[in-house]
């Protein structure tokens, strides 16, 4: 299926980036959002993305010309009556993204296909929700659309494969890299990150080390951002959000520490309002421990009886929830091992030297991810409990690259 005519709904950031990626591929697009504002800013985020390729030397001014011509705002979503694909980028709130849904199930052409970009919330769900179930599909584009290449495309229970086909090779025409994975509360990328930025939470809450200690041993570990840089740039209360949401499909491990509540109450959210774990550039450990003792909050030391550590955790242990999850993902057939890899390193900026989290698993031995695991759960048992599968796989003497075979297999080494 050919699609050359397509719609956006939603003039948020990642709306305008990925109207930007459609006229870029010389689709004509419309985008539409329910306020005039939005719409004015997304068309000049858009043109700001425009000349910046064209300072890259990618594209030419006339090209540029033509392709903004392909782009027309609007507040009536009835216009997107005749295309051939419509994008979704409403906020992450099930009664937004369920009404959006309905009213293109009513407006489109019966062979349209409705892209979903919600991730806490499952594809199949709001499917079940249109008269063409069969027809709808996720995917996650990641920010900034410019420099990022991967895009998770999530079929629900109802997809069919004719749409499955049809959004891989959408993707491609959009010069990105599609990656198909199993339909999953958070997608494959997301769901793999959060348990990493909770950890820091937690170990902080511990007393292990400062924010900023952590931070700086991630990005020596090889990562770009610290966990607290980044969940500042998220922002504290949508972290509290997207906890509550994948709470409710995989249990405690994803649920929100004590801190970032603190902090959405003070409206300390980061980046956007007030500063979060870093206030402009200084760390705050002392203001949230006065203010978590101000609230009755309880302030846990390590034991020293084979807790982390500031001698021995950093940074490793910060990994080693990415590769438990990474377990539940493989024995749950979300994707293999090279697509967790690669999804990580290409959408999370996980360390491209490592391999992946996977292939670092293999390299440090799952009897020490084992062990690691353990040690964490000594934090918070409830969350870093091994998955059965490292389990097994250690009973089995199946240790990675040592024995040449742990999440892959090694048969050439000697």
């Amino acid at each position: 299926m050919e699609i050359e005519n397509t719609g956006v709904i939603g003039a948020g950031v990642m709306g305008a980036q990925i109207a930007y990626l459609l006229a870029r591929a010389d689709m004509a697009v419309t985008l539409v959002d329910v306020q005039p504002e939005p719409l004015v800013k997304a068309m000049a985020s858009i043109e700001a993305m425009f000349e910046g390729a064209a300072r890259k030397g990618e594209l030419e001014e006339q090209d540029i010309r033509l392709k903004l011509l392909r782009i027309r705002t609007t507040q009536n979503p009835a216009v997107l009556a005749d295309a051939a694909l419509v994008i979704e980028t409403v906020p992450e709130k099930f009664g937004a993204k369920a009404a959006v849904l309905q009213q293109l199930d009513e407006i489109l052409l019966d062979k349209a296909v409705i892209v979903t970009t919600a991730w806490t919330i499952l594809v199949s769900r709001l499917a079940a929700l249109t008269k063409r179930p069969a027809q709808v599909v996720g995917m996650n584009f990641f920010s900034p659309v410019q420099t990022k290449d991967l895009v998770e495309v999530v079929p629900g229970a109802f997809t069919s494969q004719a749409v499955r086909d049809t959004a891989l090779e959408f993707v491609r025409t959009l010069g990105k890299q599609p990656l198909l994975i199993g339909e999953c509360a958070g997608f494959l990328v997301n769901r793999l990150v959060l348990p990493y930025l909770l950890t820091a939470v937690r170990l902080w809450e511990a007393g292990v080390a400062g924010i900023s200690e952590i931070d700086r041993s991630l990005r020596d570990f090889g990562f770009a951002a610290g966990p607290f840089e980044t969940a500042d740039s998220i922002g504290i209360d949508t972290m509290v959000q997207i906890c509550s949401s994948l709470q409710r499909s995989y249990g405690p491990r994803m649920a929100a520490p004590e801190t970032l509540r603190i902090m959405t109450g003070e409206g300390w959210l980061g980046n956007k309002a007030r500063g979060g774990f870093y206030r402009g550039r200084q760390a705050r450990d002392q203001e949230l421990r006065e203010k978590k003792r101000d609230l009755g909050g309880v302030w846990r030391e390590p034991d020293n009886n084979g807790s982390p550590s500031k001698r021995d955790w950093l940074p490793g242990y910060l990994v080693l929830p990415i590769i438990n999850e990474a377990a539940a993902c493989l024995q749950e057939g979300i994707a293999y091992p090279n697509e967790i890899d690669y999804a990580m390193k290409a959408g999370a900026g996980f360390p491209v030297a490592l391999g992946g989290p996977l292939r670092y698993a293999d390299r440090l031995g799952l009897d020490k991810v084992y062990q690691g695991l353990e040690e964490l759960a000594r934090v918070d048992g409830m969350c870093y409990w091994p998955h059965y599968l490292i389990q097994i796989k250690k009973a089995a003497g199946m240790l990675g690259v040592s024995s040449r075979q742990g999440f892959y297999a090694y048969p050439d080494l000697p």
